[in-house]
This record gives C-alpha cells, sequence and structure tokens, in this order.
C-alpha cells in the first residue's frame, strides 16, 4: 500500500539527505526534484487499473488523479501517461509506406499495463538513487583529491561504500516493488540482529566494566 511505499522510501532517504543536504551542501532545488520524483513512485502506485488479459486495460477513473499528480511531479504534460500506459501504435506492415496516414492505436491488456507502471517505477527509483550516489562520488572524489600530499596525488587512499536497498532478478524474469519490499525487510532484520549481537552487546560489556574492543 501507500503508507508501505512511503514509510520504506522515507526511510531510504534519511541517510542521503544528511550526507547531501546537511554534509555536502546539495541545493534545496536538487533535493525538491528527488522529492518529486519518489513522490511519484507513490502516486504511480496508487493507480488502479480495470479490465482482463482478454480486455483492454484501462486506468479506473477514481485514480486518474493520481496519475495527474505523477505528471506534475515529473513535469510531464497532462496526460501523457494515461495514453503512454495503456496504448501503443500499431506495427506498420510490411511494404507499408512511411507517413501514410495516421497510424492507429493498439490497447494493452490489464497485465501489460500494471507491468509498465511498475517498470516505470522501477527506473525512477534507481535513475534517482544512481543519480544521487554520482553526487557522493563527484564530492567524495574532490574532497579527496584537494587533500592529497603531492605523493599521493595518483593513487586512490580510500574507497567509500554505500548499500541500498534495491531490485534483483527473479528466475523468471519478473521484478517489481514487492522485490524491493523483501529487501527492505531483509535488510531491516539484518540490522535487528547485528545490533544485537554486537552494538547491544558491547554496550552492555562497558556498562559492567569489561574492557572489549570496538568492532
Amino acid at each position: 500500500d501507500t503508507n508501505t511505499i512511503s514509510n520504506l522510501l522515507s526511510s531510504e532517504l534519511v541517510y542521503f539527505k544528511e550526507l547531501l543536504v546537511n554534509g555536502i551542501g546539495l541545493s534545496d532545488a536538487q533535493w525538491d526534484m528527488v522529492i518529486n520524483c519518489l513522490m511519484s513512485i507513490i502516486q504511480l502506485q496508487s493507480v488502479l487499473v480495470s479490465g482482463s488479459d482478454s480486455s483492454p486495460g484501462r486506468i479506473v477513473s477514481t485514480t486518474n488523479i493520481y496519475l495527474s499528480h505523477a505528471e506534475n511531479l515529473l513535469g510531464i504534460p497532462k496526460g501523457t501517461l494515461s495514453k503512454t500506459l495503456t496504448q501503443y501504435e500499431k506495427p506498420k506492415e510490411a511494404g507499408e509506406p512511411t507517413g501514410s496516414g495516421s497510424n492507429s492505436m493498439l490497447d494493452y491488456k490489464k497485465s501489460e499495463v500494471i507491468g509498465l507502471i511498475d517498470s516505470l517505477c522501477v527506473e525512477i527509483y534507481l535513475r534517482v538513487f544512481k543519480w544521487l550516489l554520482d553526487q557522493c562520488n563527484n564530492i567524495g572524489y574532490e574532497q579527496e583529491e584537494s587533500s592529497r600530499s603531492s605523493i599521493l596525488a595518483t593513487s586512490i587512499t580510500s574507497i567509500n561504500i554505500v548499500d541500498i536497498n534495491g531490485f534483483e532478478c527473479n528466475a523468471n524474469g519478473m521484478n517489481g516493488f514487492a522485490q524491493l519490499y523483501t529487501n527492505n525487510q531483509a535488510d531491516h532484520l539484518n540490522q535487528m540482529f547485528s545490533r544485537h549481537c554486537f552494538t547491544d552487546v558491547i554496550a552492555s560489556y562497558r556498562t559492567e566494566g569489561i574492557a572489549i574492543n570496538d568492532i
């Protein structure tokens, strides 16, 4: 549901906001762009599709407002998403001359429309975080270059690693936000395990005055 998506995206953004806005000074306009893109995902995932695999897929009229919101957030002309996600141009017949009249449009089936919406959301998500990581890498490289001595001018002195929840290719080739939810929960379980086995135990040892090194 949209609350799950919103919470998931919010948790992913906490680190990046601290690093990019408060840490290295990403502009408000750039941060707003990131937020708009991710909010468009929430809007798109709220869209409902009617129809079946034997009939055209149609956007349920009461959820058209979510498409409009997504278009506004992404800066896409009004009506573009509805048309793009439900219809495609009929391929030209062999030997048919180019520019011979207007091309007719064919309808996507319900499962195809849902798949297109998921694919669009995945692509937005991946592009946003790739852009964010590029900003991290660029700033990190510039800072590294400015602090190097002349002796180390051509060597790499540090490597920074950022791990975020993402998507994986399933055996059947299908993917979607369900996989992102799975990865997100797996990461939270791993964090809980690490906190219990390491952070909490170390804190307990120190409370009892037992000497222990950081892990």
